[in-house]
């Protein structure tokens, strides 16, 4: 039943992020979902070998007409962005949250936790800020071409793009937490969230390409959930590294050099 729900979550995990990119690319990329989520996961393959996979990009681009590729990988650039704003934001309240309990007092003290999350939040908003009139100001004062790739993504799109992040943080956790639950049944199922996110967090910062992310991974795993379930945790995590990465990854390569490239342009 476990090993089920996980390579059904997978399935939702990358339905979401192909949703994301249809919303990104609808402009540039006039394709259907079939032939998105095709680009979404040989995006993935292509970024096995590149640190924080940086280069998904790359496979994206390959299934969108020849002039339109540079605008594209602009649109893949933003996605990535947000999705990693979710990353950093679930991961710093989380470890609020941790500093705020401890063993002699496990009730957390709501008013300062609240104080925090609340300072992060709105911290995340003002940077968000800050870098979208800092990206209108040197566009217009250095009419640099390149600026221009990323350009077309309204505010609705950008709330929409960070909406199914947030949704596809929330299946891939989902997927560690069951897992996890199966190996230490004693543990209620959401009881080790704040660790996850804070795991999650210190993967997503170290520099590793996703082939070798299940080093990373295992640490990650053994530094947040303890002594008593670093195996559960190590475990649940390389079961995620196969089924959300490896996996996807290798039908991504098969995808990947088995396409034609489009030729014919989309206006």
């Amino acid at each position: 039943m476990i090993w089920a729900l996980c390579f059904g979550l997978m399935v939702v995990n990358w339905g979401l992020e192909t949703w994301k990119w249809r919303i990104l690319s609808q402009d540039v990329a006039k394709a259907g979902f079939g032939q998105q989520f095709k680009a979404v996961l040989a995006g993935m393959a292509i970024s096995t070998l590149i640190p924080n996979r940086m280069a998904e990009y790359i496979g994206r681009v390959w299934f969108v007409p020849k002039t339109h590729r540079w605008k594209a990988g602009g649109r893949s650039v933003v996605g990535g962005l947000m999705q990693m704003s979710i990353t950093l934001w679930m991961g710093l309240m989380a470890a609020v949250v941790l500093t705020e309990t401890d063993e002699l007092n496990p009730h957390l003290e709501l008013d300062s936790m609240l104080m925090w999350c609340g300072f992060i939040t709105l911290t995340l908003l003002a940077l968000a800020l800050v870098v979208s009139f800092s990206f209108r100001w040197i566009k217009s004062k250095f009419q640099w071409k390149w600026l221009g790739y990323f350009e077309g993504v309204s505010p609705q799109k950008i709330n929409a793009i960070w909406m199914l992040s947030l949704a596809r943080y929330l299946v891939f956790s989902l997927q560690f937490l069951l897992v996890y639950r199966a190996l230490v049944p004693e543990k209620g199922l959401f009881d080790d969230f704040p660790e996850l996110a804070a795991m999650f967090l210190g993967q997503s910062i170290i520099p590793i390409p996703a082939v070798l992310d299940w080093t990373a991974r295992f640490e990650m795993a053994q530094v947040f959930s303890g002594s008593e379930c670093e195996s559960a945790a190590a475990t649940a995590s390389l079961v995620l590294w196969l089924v959300n990465l490896m996996i996807p990854a290798l039908v991504g390569i098969i995808l990947f050099f088995f396409h034609q490239p489009i030729e014919e342009k989309h206006e």
